[in-house]
């Protein structure tokens, strides 16, 4: 890792070069030496250092505080104080700059490393912290956007499929359109490009008290809309963005001039089309004062498109087929029921039953879920063999795949006349229609539907079966991104409460860990500062643990071997090395359980390094888990030293660290311990794992 950074502001020549040669020599980098708080304030900006040294009192208009205030209003850098004036006016004054941390002059080097390191560890941590809570902040609001566009979907989806007549129908979809996007201007073109006409044009009406410009003209010929996006989009079957200030090399030059004179902004184009086939378009325009549009609002556009396009196409089947009126009757029906539910198991089953209802001589319908070029079994209606011979999954090579990888359906009258089903079971005579399931140009499932005898299919079961895929298609986009929302805000919801948890757990035991001590130390015993922070590290070991195990329940063994070798490591220069043994066990503990007992074996294993490897001339530790009875774990902990003092034993004297292994024990386990002597001191802890 690189060298941390420290800045030091002191305007004592002397004291600042000597602060500088004794924090180089515990391996810092010092950069650079402000002597005034103007330098201070330059010197951060010039060198951006990890950590700030600064002395309150410096020569100038601007001491140490204000220093650090703007300092810190620039730069996010932890900053520690160096003082040898302790009034309570200064004191307050610093407070209010949340330093890092507060050294009195003369100091220690000692303590002096010991602050800079809390601080640095302390401002890492809260920079991570950060970051987690931004990551999830925008998770959330990914989230809330998805789900918005969901529902104005879903609303949509509503209003256009509750509408029967054409003209009604097109109105109706502009005002949705405007209602939802930041546009001033909605505008749905149908076309005909047999005759190169524009058969109908349809705006808005004021929404909200907005009143149309009377400046704005709309293309009066076929030719002029090719000139524009319009015609791009027609032409290229995709949407076109096109921001506002900005010249379109899409657009001829009369058509930016005319854009231009109407104060026209931001314009978003969607093509409408059904079965691949282009026979319109839907625009949205708004105003050189609104924000440009956006992706979001191109792919809810372009859904809402795919749904209006869906939705023309019934409402002209409807216009010229008055005889089918049963029939649409019931389209129309299926269609709000359909669109009526976000639930996926009960929107295909009113697919299935909705094919049931309008052919009744189906004697089998089944829908495909294509996902990720495979094609799952989503649901089936009807019989589930024909004479003796079961209907057969689908075949990677078969029918059903090539509709879902080309999107064209297959219509088959008579199996056994058909070439894909040469020398098939010969009860197997039955009619036959795979039908793609499709949103825009993407294939989203297979519908295949079984006549009970060699038939030719009509125009009018055909129509009626696309209509009713298009309209199943939808739903179930529907229904999946309303899935896909929902899951994604429970997930949001689970990771908050879980990293909710964590800290809450880490910071309760480091809590109590800290009442111990206090209790130690009203009792006269000394603390030292380097085993508070070798607990630290050990409870940072136990959450590294944790995290690469994804937070599930970790052998208890490997957390043992873990622990004691990050004990080991902070003390590199004890010799002999310790051999430490822990026998493999199936024990394992939760992430509650791992950390109070990672405070227990570092004690341990610290008492060890202190007290058992300078006598023994070959240090051992012992670990034994086992599991016992009533979901009770026994645990050893043995070294061959000279055994725990027999006032330890007699619990006539505490020591800071057994004391906090029996708190922790108790406390946090609500187990017990035993210590006794046998060639060594030997610990045995009984406890049952906590249920978090």
């Amino acid at each position: 890792m690189p060298r941390a950074k420290i800045l030091i502001v002191e305007d004592e020549l002397i004291v600042a070069n000597n602060l500088k040669i004794n924090l180089e020599q515990i391996d810092y980098h010092v950069p650079a030496i402000a002597a005034s708080g103007v330098q201070a304030v330059e010197k951060t900006l010039e060198h951006w250092p990890d950590l700030i040294l600064m002395d309150i009192k410096l020569r100038g208009s601007m001491d140490g505080i204000e220093a650090a205030r703007q300092i810190r209003e620039q730069v996010d850098v932890p900053i520690i104080f160096m003082t040898a004036y302790t009034d309570d006016a200064t004191f307050q004054r610093a407070k209010q700059t949340e330093p890092a941390g507060y050294v009195l002059k003369p100091f220690e080097m000692r303590d002096m490393h010991s602050t800079i390191e809390m601080a640095l560890y302390k401002h890492e941590a809260d920079r991570k912290l950060k970051q987690s809570e931004a990551r999830y902040r925008r998770l959330f609001e990914q989230s809330s956007a998805l789900l918005a566009d969901t529902e104005a979907l879903y609303r949509f989806s509503l209003s256009i499929a509750t509408t029967e007549n054409l003209p009604d129908l097109l109105q109706n979809v502009v005002n949705s359109v405007a209602e939802t996007l930041p546009a001033f201007r909605v505008t749905l073109l149908t076309l005909n490009f047999e005759t190169r006409q524009i058969e109908q044009i349809i705006t808005n009406r004021p929404v909200s008290g907005l009143q149309l410009p009377d400046s704005v003209q709309l293309p009066d010929t076929f030719e002029e809309l090719e000139e524009g996006l319009t015609g791009w989009v027609v032409r290229h079957k995709k949407p076109a963005l096109s921001p506002k200030n900005s010249p379109d090399p899409r657009e001829s030059l009369r058509v930016r001039q005319r854009r231009q004179a109407n104060k026209v902004g931001a314009i978003l184009v969607v093509p409408l089309q059904y079965h691949a086939q282009v026979f319109g378009t839907l625009t949205a325009a708004n105003q050189l004062y609104q924000p440009d549009f956006d992706q979001r609002d191109v792919k809810l556009l372009s859904a809402m498109a795919n749904q209006t396009a869906v939705a023309i196409e019934n409402a002209r089947l409807l216009e010229n087929t008055r005889q089918r009126v049963t029939e649409l009757e019931a389209v129309h029906q299926a269609t709000l029921s359909l669109t009526s539910s976000l639930k996926l198991p009960t929107v295909l089953t009113g697919i299935l039953q909705s094919v049931v209802t309008l052919l009744p001589n189906t004697i089998k319908s089944v829908i495909y879920l294509y996902q990720n070029g495979e094609l799952i079994f989503a649901a089936d209606k009807g019989r589930e063999q024909v004479g003796n011979t079961y209907f057969p999954p689908p075949r990677t090579n078969g029918t059903t795949y090539t509709v879902a990888q080309t999107g064209q359906t297959v219509v088959i009258a008579d199996i056994q006349n058909d070439h894909r089903y040469k020398n098939y079971h010969p009860e197997w005579k039955v009619a036959m229609v795979s039908l793609p399931l499709k949103v825009g140009h993407r294939v989203r499932g297979v519908m295949n539907v079984f006549h009970h005898a060699p038939h030719p299919w009509s125009d009018s079961e055909l129509r009626v079966l696309r209509l009713l895929g298009d309209q199943a298609a939808v739903a179930i986009e529907n229904a999946r991104l309303y899935e896909q929302t929902r899951q994604d805000a429970a997930t949001k919801a689970a990771l908050l409460e879980t990293i909710n948890h964590r800290v809450k757990n880490n910071l309760s035991t480091i809590i109590g860990m800290l009442y111990a001590i206090q209790h130690c130390t009203a009792d006269g015993q000394t603390i030292n500062l380097d085993d508070l922070i070798g607990r630290i590290e050990a409870l940072a070991t136990v959450h590294n643990l944790l995290a690469a195990h994804e937070w599930q329940p970790l052998p208890l063994s490997e957390l043992a071997e873990r622990v004691i070798d990050s004990a080991i490591q902070s003390y590199p220069d004890v010799t002999p090395p310790i051999c430490v043994t822990v026998q493999p066990s199936p024990v394992t503990v939760t992430p509650k359980c791992a950390t109070n007992l990672t405070l227990i074996l570092h004690e341990l294993a610290t008492n060890v390094l202190k007290h058992v490897a300078p006598v023994a001339p070959t240090p051992n530790v012992d670990v034994n888990i086992r599991a016992g009875g009533h979901n009770v774990v026994n645990l050893t902990f043995c070294d061959n030293g000279p055994g725990y003092p027999q006032a330890v034993l007699d619990q006539t004297r505490q020591q800071v660290g057994l004391f906090l292994v029996n708190t922790v024990i108790t406390n946090g386990l609500r187990g017990v311990v035993h210590l006794r002597n046998h060639n060594g001191a030997v610990a045995d802890f009984h406890f049952a794992p906590i249920i978090e």
